[in-house]
């Protein structure tokens, strides 16, 4: 079946989730939606009603419309039910990371100023350290409610999301989404993995992050779908989940993608159904693993952030090429223009094919913008309103996009952006520390590792596990700097700023540095 074709099995939708899940539950009601773990089953019938109880208890909470409700619970059937009854009263779902640090969920709850923080138990104690046990709600509460009808309070350009990512100051940014960027995602989605309503995707990446929400998650109700939810990834029982689920899609990063490429063959099993990964970056030993090895027939790789989800990807029947971030991406309706990209240099000129400048980004997935924060939304755009990435990239003689190198302070590591400033602010208050600077250095399994550069007073008895201990005090484990450095000095730009690029370049800092792996 073409995409478009699929989409237009179903009633027509307002461009809201609410409505999006009233078209698909009216036309398979008996079918399956969603699978939590091959432990819950819920059929579309059963999960409108529960999404639709959820929804009148909110109510009944005296929810305002555009009211931040956060939730902070692992990956589970409920995350994805709170997603659709939040935005089904016309409130804004503000998802956390469960394992940041108290430090990190007073200046994100602080700044959100929730009216309501669902989390589960074993937070209770920390999140009532930040905000009034009045604001507070354990999820035990929340998994026998039903209702018969939705609220459908919402329009499709109010605010439905805001996922914070981190920025180069330090401090998160709240990226505001809107219902219908949500909903057309999934569309874009269903035309970029080609997926069917027989299909059955699995979700091992977080549900606080763009990939699993506006990918895995709406692609599937948006093809009418079944969406297998699994609480964390686990290598061990990657191929086993796989094939007890049925599996046939599955979103990956380029982490678990070389964890499973350097796993024992032994947990391979050759009775799995998975026919289609997305993944990126995807590298010739990925590749090579998963479609030789693993026998899965189709891994594709695309480019994107938190502010422009699926900007870039390479196409299963159209133009691909391994180890590049593809083509302009594509909605299912040609009308639709999902994307246009240019390439520019300092001045904010298009530059010619085939040099390297910053990618700006026109699409009707563009986030609302940051929240509270109107300046830094303001220079994140051209003068003529393109969205500006922050990454150098090249487009070959093909016309696919080739990735150079990072503008911005951000360590990709295992997935998660990390604000190199933010570990920088942490460490310079550690006793002895005169300057740091931190900054992501290769990883064998793709991406990059958090490498420290400190230095520290010149009589101090001051040790490289005396900073590993200080960040393992003050940031979460995947915060934590695999390498500690110490230097005599650290480059400096004319305006004395730390040069970080420069340090990148010093062939001899991996040298240095201790080891924590």
């Amino acid at each position: 079946m073409k995409s478009l074709e699929v989409l237009n099995l179903y009633p027509q939708h307002k461009g809201t989730l609410s409505s999006l899940l009233e078209s698909r539950t009216h036309k398979n009601p008996e079918k399956e939606c969603l699978l939590f773990e091959n432990k819950r089953s819920w059929s579309w019938k059963e999960f409108y009603s529960w999404v639709a109880g959820l929804s009148h208890f909110l109510l009944k909470k005296q929810i305002q419309k555009a009211a931040r409700i956060v939730t902070i619970i692992p990956n589970s059937d409920l995350s994805v039910a709170l997603y659709f009854a939040i935005n089904d009263q016309g409130a804004i779902n503000v998802p956390l990371n469960p394992d940041l640090t108290i430090e990190e969920y007073t200046y994100l709850l602080n700044h959100v100023e929730a009216s309501l923080v669902i989390i589960s138990e074993d937070l209770k104690e920390k999140i009532s350290k930040i905000v009034s046990p009045s604001k507070i709600l354990v999820v035990d509460e929340l998994h026998k409610l039903r209702a018969p009808n939705l609220s459908n309070l919402a329009q499709a350009e109010d605010t439905g999301l805001i996922l914070y990512t981190s920025g180069t100051t330090g401090f998160p940014k709240g990226v505001m989404h809107s219902q219908k960027s949500s909903v057309m995602a999934g569309e874009a989605f269903v035309e970029r993995m080609h997926l069917e309503p027989s299909d059955r995707i699995l979700c091992i990446l977080p549900l606080f992050h763009i990939n699993a929400l506006f990918y895995s998650m709406m692609g599937s109700f948006a093809a009418g779908a079944t969406l297998i939810i699994n609480q964390r990834f686990s290598a061990s029982k990657f191929w086993s989940l796989a094939c007890e689920t049925k599996a046939t899609q599955v979103n990956i990063i380029a982490a678990i993608g070389n964890i499973l490429a350097q796993r024992k063959r032994s947990e391979w099993r050759s009775d799995h159904t998975l026919k289609k990964i997305y993944g990126a970056p995807v590298t010739a030993q990925i590749s090579e693993a998963f479609t030789n090895e693993f026998k899965v027939p189709l891994i594709l790789e695309g480019y994107g952030m938190t502010e422009i989800p699926g900007a870039l990807n390479n196409q299963i029947n159209g133009k691909a090429k391994l180890g590049t971030m593809g083509v302009e991406a594509l909605h299912p309706d040609p009308q639709i223009k999902l994307t246009e990209v240019k390439i520019i240099d300092e001045e904010e000129k298009e530059i010619p094919q085939g040099e390297i400048g910053e990618l700006i980004v026109k699409t009707p997935l563009l986030m609302q913008g940051y929240y509270k924060d109107p300046e830094q939304t303001k220079n994140s755009f051209t003068k003529d309103g393109w969205f500006k990435t922050g990454d150098y990239v090249l487009k070959d003689a093909e016309g696919f996009y080739v990735f150079s190198a990072r503008k911005k302070d951000i360590i990709r590591k295992k997935g998660e952006n990390i604000s190199g400033a933010e570990i920088d602010r942490i460490i310079s208050t550690c006793p002895h520390v005169l300057e740091v600077a931190t900054i992501g250095v290769a990883s064998q399994l793709g991406e990059e590792e958090i490498l420290v550069a400190v230095v520290k007073e010149e009589i101090s008895s001051l040790t490289e596990e005396d900073i590993r201990n200080w960040c393992e005090q003050k940031l979460p484990r995947h915060k934590w700097p695999r390498y500690v450095s110490f230097v005599r000095e650290l480059p400096h730009t004319p305006t004395q700023r730390v040069a970080k690029f420069k340090l990148k370049q010093d062939p001899q800092i991996l040298d240095l540095a201790k080891d924590f792996h």
